[in-house]
């Protein structure tokens, strides 16, 4: 039978954190997982959880870490010594495996370009190494990396650091990278390795490689990973190619009838498990909330924080994950900002909700998922552990995309909300259709942008191949909605004038009780087009509030992946929770940091 994932810190100075999946009774077999770096991390990480649940519920105990500088763990992307620091990382998560399981062999699942540097750096002990669509090289990477950023139009002007899809390499990181080299190396001890692989990729020079220094190699070709990469609507799991890994180690077809991820295990309300010391006195310590579905949070409290008594003067931020990103927010950005600010006197909460990063609920991510009431219903168990646990007694909620809206719907619940950051919300009320029609409104508007087709011209082959079949979808489920609008039927969903009334009116509804709301969107981002579909472009009962703002960030896409417009959001978010009342957050003019 599992248990309740337990969060652990380890390596140098206890710097890095990971999650393990325990298993009750002994167990002979212990699984590592390695996850990609970057934008990679972020998209693939609740679909390494499902993995890490499943290999434990069939009996072998699961770790997974995060990278230095990546994720929970210490260190930022400008650290010189990231990819030195990793290579040692998997050893030491190894052997955090081995004595908190006791377990006697490591197996070992690398993903991208975490497979690679599982290539270039595997654990001592001779286990099993699965790579999966590994990078034979990290100059392979980098071309891929840079594609990706061509492909998004993405340029930086600084020379000293370089773009990646919303993170940035130093030239430090890039030359350790570009050493990396699969093909140059050895496993060490022989070992069965399994070279998992997209379809029509080709790994047989590395299996030649493998095979030629004594390893037993086995090739085999697993889908699912374009899919989880390219899923708007959704994030599948990859359930074959899961099922296949787990088969190569052994594992039996069938999880064990007891095995449970989502009870409460008779355990208390909440836990915690160690903490990190950051620079300054900044503390960070891992919460799992087990009132219900599991929750995993990490709470941030400042160098003034007496555990004896209530945080300053009881202001709280609440960092609120969107279907993409976990706690560490797009781009890791809210667990930089929550350092930045507990630094600065200001605690703060991030932390998963259901179907997100390591909490409970359903092992994908999907739209309809991200906006029901369970998310909502878990921003509130969070607002209450902070009232009950710190003396909370207002908090300013930040999410993104669905995030935000979860933040929304939580302070129409909760009065000790006072401030809600909606960054880029794509809806305030659900419907089945709405995620659909607002990216078909705002593709429509940017066929008409001449920086979309010179983008386009650049790259039409791979625009082709990714961009039209989502496209495709789009539009259909458009046009299937405005013919439903002409048709609808009082059954049928809230018509367009409920929806006007129920935005205006909740909104003013938070104004009289003092909760202000801060709209923050993108450039020309879709969410726009919902605000306008409903409140028309002058957003009459919207901008004319009181308790209301409204920003456009320029040059900025959905999830700010452009390193200068993460700059400009913090400063505004800075600013505006300063002007709330949240400490002195925001640089004053003229002075530097």
């Amino acid at each position: 039978m599992t248990r309740h994932i337990v969060p652990l810190y380890f390596g140098p100075e206890d710097s890095l954190f990971g999650v393990l999946n325990p298993v009750d009774g002994p167990a002979r077999r212990g699984v590592l997982i390695c996850a990609p770096i970057g934008y990679e991390n972020v998209i693939y990480h609740r679909q390494l959880a499902v993995l890490a649940r499943r290999i434990a519920q069939k009996g072998a105990p699961t770790f997974r870490f995060d990278w230095p500088g990546c994720g929970d763990s210490a260190g930022d992307d400008d650290d010189p010594e990231l990819v030195t620091e990793a290579l040692a990382s998997i050893d030491a998560a190894a052997r955090v495996l081995a004595e908190h399981a006791g377990v006697e062999a490591v197996d070992v699942v690398g993903l991208r370009f975490g497979a690679t540097l599982l290539g270039c750096a595997p654990p001592t002990g001779g286990g099993d190494i699965v790579l999966w669509d590994a990078f034979s090289s990290g100059k392979a990477y980098l071309r891929s990396l840079r594609a990706f950023e061509r492909l998004s139009g993405s340029r930086s002007k600084d020379t000293s650091r370089e773009s990646a899809a919303g993170f940035l390499l130093t030239r430090e990181t890039i030359a350790a990278i570009e050493e990396l080299d699969v093909l140059g190396g050895d496993l060490g001890s022989p070992r069965r390795v399994l070279l998992a692989h997209r379809d029509g990729a080709s790994v047989a020079d590395l299996a030649d490689h493998l095979t030629a220094v004594g390893h037993d190699v086995t090739t085999l070709a697993l889908d699912g990973l374009r899919e989880v990469a390219l899923g708007w609507a959704e994030r599948p799991v990859p359930i074959s190619s899961f099922a296949a890994i787990e088969s190569w180690l052994g594992l039996p077809a069938d999880a064990a009838a007891a095995a449970s991820s989502n009870g409460n295990g008779g355990v208390s309300r909440f836990s915690r498990a160690g903490s990190l010391q950051l620079a300054g006195g900044v503390v960070e310590q891992p919460v799992l909330l087990t009132d219900g579905s599991p929750m995993l949070g990490i709470v941030d409290t400042p160098p003034s924080y007496s555990s004896d008594g209530p945080s300053l003067d009881g202001s709280w931020v609440v960092f609120v994950p969107n279907r993409y990103a976990r706690r560490i927010g797009p781009n890791r950005l809210y667990s930089r900002w929550a350092r930045r600010w507990a630094h600065r006197g200001l605690p703060s909460f991030r932390v998963d909700v259901n179907g997100t990063g390591d909490a409970g609920g359903p092992d994908g991510e999907t739209d309809r998922d991200m906006y029901q009431r369970d998310g909502v219903d878990d921003v509130l168990r969070s607002l209450a552990f902070l009232r009950e646990e710190f003396g909370g007694e207002r908090a300013a909620i930040i999410g993104l995309c669905s995030g935000g809206y979860l933040g929304f719907h939580a302070a129409l619940a909760d009065p000790m909300v006072a401030d809600v950051i909606l960054l880029n919300p794509q809806m305030l009320l659900w419907a089945d259709h709405e995620t659909s029609v607002t990216r078909a409104t705002a593709i429509r508007s940017r066929v008409f942008r001449p920086r979309s087709w010179s983008r386009f011209m650049r790259n039409p082959i791979t625009w082709l191949r990714f961009v039209l079949p989502v496209l495709r979808e789009v539009v259909v489920t458009d046009l299937s909605w405005r013919l439903g609008r002409r048709s609808e039927s009082a059954g049928g969903p809230p018509s367009t004038d409920a929806v006007e009334e129920w935005i205006r009116s909740s909104i003013k509804a938070l104004g009289d009780r003092g909760c202000r709301l801060h709209f923050v969107f993108s450039e020309g981002d879709s969410g726009i087009g919902y605000l306008t579909r409903y409140l028309g472009a002058e957003l009459v009962g919207l901008v004319d509030q009181p308790n209301v703002t409204f920003h456009v960030i320029e040059g900025a896409n959905h999830s700010f992946t452009d390193l200068g417009r993460q700059d400009a959001l913090h400063d505004l978010i800075a600013s505006t929770l300063t002007s709330a009342g949240y400490g002195q957050l925001s640089t004053p003019a003229g002075v530097s940091e």
